[in-house]
């Protein structure tokens, strides 16, 4: 029996190893696909924009000299030459503003109707934009590109519509997928191979394998797959992409190059081409892989220039020298291309087209951090499995040699840590939308409500959840001590988990300022009954590292998934993100059901001692240390945490055009501290006997991290800020807990009680860090107004030295 068992483990571990290599690695590619697929239909959607211009421009000049668009003569040859030279395009007509189509590539639907969704009525678009509007509209897997015909008079006389399929992106993307499958497979068949010999010869059955061992094994095996998929995946998404970028300039220059020649062979001279630089200009504005497009006469000269500014006065350049860019080789065929300009049979002059080396790099290089954010968020995995990992196998093994009479004890420290794994996967769904939400937010503001200005009304949702995360704690404290941490956390976990759902359909911001707060109801149920847990099964000799190590695998949870909701709303959009936040919060569910069975107990419940009258609440309310506490450390900590890094950050990035991704990769920072600083901390806080000198210097840190905005501004401002806000929350998160439970009047309510009090009333900074940003920012702007903020907090640190000071002696207990 026991010879069938130790194999079973070892398969249980490949198993558990495996997936996570699978899903970080099929993660990897559905980013870099999704991200080349919307690429793919940026460039798509600009090409066909330029031909659809070219169409109109045509059509239109025709008509404002006069020639009838009803009977429209040669209509059929511009068709013809539209799909020749685009041979992906589905469809090229040109309808009336009633809907009414008049031509079209497809003559069965002459004469038919145009759909409603397709009619624009650009009459209206003109007077709100002052110019021919351009739209983008996908019906029927179609996308359609529409633009306006107008007569000398401005008169909307019918419209142009330029379509292809969705189909045409879909069969460049099942290539890739294709490809990148090949590359999955064999990088996974070999991680497997290699995994499987390491757990038979380096991972023994008859004793407790090193975590050492295991960790080497794992990220060494793992890490090199990962590395190494990636590297295949960035340079399937470089070649693909650029291949499609010179192909699109390709398609581009043409249109220019057969208009010049058509032109030359007319007896145009190549130096009297009247506004052709406004084409060339038009081109680069819907096409910023471009950087410039010039053309030159046969003795290299320069007659006309255009780049991402806009046309450019070839007379105004002094001593312009024309030269290529500074490539060679392979590089210059990819980023420079150069035509002939064709007078019959004669050279007459080239048309130059160089391509952004910066804008093509910065595409790539999005992937590469994407990748990078993979790798970091599989080696986190990697960790919290190890860590599980190694209690469950020290728990297989004692059952193995428990016949032999020997016994393996599971000490408090293992217990604690069982934890840690269900609070990561729960967390890791909790923050997927941590870095949108007040961006999600402004989606959803569609008019004004309550009279309140815009920044105000975004803030209020973060604001709803906290509020209610605090009124679930003050409940979850008594759930604990009645029924026991599993019944805070199931109930917690429903809540989420509908909460999210609801956020994903939410119409208005007014429903997800509701729905926010059914979420955070089921946050704080769960968030205090992981506390519980904790001080369930440690006692005053390892609590704080108890609690640190609950909450490194918290931030793990928060760094993963808000770096994965970040780049999955830059490709699937922010609502289903909450979809798949409701899926992964159930997993965390099914985790605890699954393997932590044995510690669900049911407390035993002594209604004497768990009964908490209004004048005890007070007495804890308005014990010295306890208010002091509050007042000068744990709200404003709460406030500047919630709304710098959940209020402020995300929109302070977004108005510098930071992505969405880059904005998650940021808040990863604050995790990255906690899981790694803040253990290591708690570590001499356990030791300290005065808890109090660690809660200052939480506050100092906190109030450093906000005056940074007075020398630093941008990204690395932001990005001193959350690191300094990390340190103050690693130096302050366990001492400020065990400093409020070592009172003696939290010792005669009870820990829980006592835990679900103290968090509730920390959470009113939280609820109202964001009003309070909002309001300072309104006022001061956003670098005064969390300055001033700052001075505030450091103002109110020194209050707290004071308030100790001057109760030190007393019996303030």
């Amino acid at each position: 029996m026991e010879k069938e068992k130790k194999p079973n483990i070892k398969r249980r571990l490949l198993l558990c190893v495996l997936g996570i290599l699978l899903l970080a690695q099929v993660f990897n590619a559905s980013l870099s696909i999704s991200s080349f697929e919307k690429l793919y239909i940026n460039t798509l959607i600009s090409n066909y924009s330029v031909v659809a211009r070219d169409f109109q421009r045509n059509i239109s000049s025709a008509v404002r000299f006069g020639k009838p668009l009803e009977k429209f003569y040669g209509i059929h040859s511009l068709l013809a030459e539209v799909k020749k030279n685009n041979v992906e395009l589905n469809n090229a007509s040109v309808f009336l503003p009633n809907g009414n189509i008049l031509y079209s590539l497809d003559e069965k639907i002459i004469r038919d109707k145009q759909a409603e969704k397709l009619r624009i009525d650009f009459a209206r678009e003109m007077d709100k934009t002052g110019k021919e509007a351009i739209k983008i509209i996908l019906h029927e897997k179609t996308y359609n590109i529409l633009l306006p015909i107008f007569d000398r008079t401005k008169n909307w006389l019918g419209t142009v519509n330029i379509s292809f399929k969705e189909e045409t992106v879909r069969n460049k993307i099942i290539k890739i997928i294709w490809l990148n499958l090949q590359y999955l497979a064999l990088t996974t068949l070999i991680a497997g191979i290699l995994l499987y010999l390491s757990f038979n010869y380096f991972i023994k059955l008859d004793k407790v394998p090193s975590r050492l061992r295991i960790y080497l094994i794992l990220f060494l095996i793992v890490g090199v797959a990962q590395i190494a998929y990636s590297t295949f995946n960035i340079k399937i998404f470089q070649s693909n992409y650029i291949d499609i970028i010179r192909t699109k300039s390709l398609q581009l220059s043409s249109l220019v190059k057969n208009d010049i020649d058509f032109l030359l062979g007319k007896g145009i001279k190549i130096n009297k081409l009247i506004k052709i630089d406004t084409l060339l200009s038009e081109i680069i504005q819907v096409t910023p892989e471009i950087d410039d497009m010039q053309i030159v006469n046969i003795s290299n000269d320069l007659l006309y220039f255009a780049n991402k500014k806009g046309v450019v006065n070839v007379k105004k350049i002094e001593n312009f020298t024309h030269q290529e860019q500074d490539l060679t080789g392979q590089m210059a065929q990819i980023y420079a291309i150069k035509f002939p300009l064709m007078k019959q049979d004669t050279v007459e002059g080239y048309l130059k087209v160089n391509l952004s080396r910066q804008v093509i790099g910065s595409k790539i290089k999005e992937i590469i951090l994407d990748a990078i954010t993979v790798v970091v968020i599989s080696f986190l995995l990697i960790v919290e499995l190890t860590i599980f990992l190694m209690i469950f196998l020290k728990k297989q093994i004692e059952q193995l040699t428990r016949k032999k009479g020997e016994k393996i004890e599971v000490r408090s420290e293992e217990l604690y840590g069982l934890i840690r794994p269900a609070a990561f996967i729960y967390f890791f769904g909790s923050f997927l939308a941590s870095s949108f939400l007040p961006l999600y937010a402004g989606e959803l503001y569609k008019t004004p409500i309550w009279g309140l200005k815009k920044d105000f009304v975004i803030g209020l949702p973060i604001s709803s959840e906290m509020l209610f995360v605090g009124i679930a704690i003050i409940l979850a404290g008594g759930i604990i001590d009645r029924k026991g941490w599993h019944w805070s956390f199931f109930i917690g976990v429903a809540f989420s988990t509908i909460g999210a759902f609801l956020c994903g359909i939410a119409n208005n911001v007014i429903q997800f300022i509701v729905y926010r707060g059914i979420s955070g109801f089921g946050y704080g149920l769960s968030w205090l009954a992981c506390q519980g847990y904790v001080v369930e099964h440690t006692d005053s000799t390892c609590r704080a590292k108890g609690i640190s190590n609950l909450v490194s695998g918290i931030f793990a949870g928060s760094i993963c998934g808000g770096a994965v909701g970040g780049m999955l709303s830059e490709r699937i959009g922010y609502a289903p993100v909450f979809f798949v936040a409701s899926f992964i919060m159930i997993l965390s569910l099914l985790f605890v059901l699954g393997f932590m069975g044995d510690v669900i107990i049911q407390p035993i419940f002594d209604k004497a001692k768990q009964k908490i009258g209004f004048k005890k609440l007070l007495q804890f309310i308005f014990n010295k240390n306890i208010l002091i506490l509050i007042l000068f450390s744990s709200i404003p900590g709460a406030l500047c945490f919630v709304g710098i890094m959940y209020y402020l950050t995300p929109i302070y990035l977004k108005s510098l055009d930071v992505s969405q991704s880059n904005i998650a990769r940021a808040l990863m920072v604050y995790g990255l501290s906690m899981i790694y600083l803040a253990p290591l901390i708690s570590h001499f806080v356990d030791k300290s006997s005065d808890k109090k000198i660690y809660v200052t210097i939480s506050g100092i840190f906190g109030g450093m991290a906000l005056l940074t905005f007075y020398v630093l501004d941008g990204f690395m401002a932001a990005i001193v800020i959350i690191f300094l806000l990390s340190l103050s929350n690693s130096f302050g998160f366990a001492s400020r807990i065990i400093f409020a439970l070592t009172t003696k009047i939290a010792k005669d309510i009870g820990e829980g009680k006592s835990m679900g009090i103290y968090f509730a009333l920390e959470r009113v900074g939280q609820v109202i860090g964001p009003i309070i940003l909002a309001l300072a920012v309104a006022m001061s702007g956003i670098r005064n107004g969390v300055v001033v903020i700052g001075f505030i907090y450091m103002l109110i640190t020194l209050m707290f030295i004071f308030g100790t000071i001057t109760f030190r002696g007393k019996n303030a207990n």
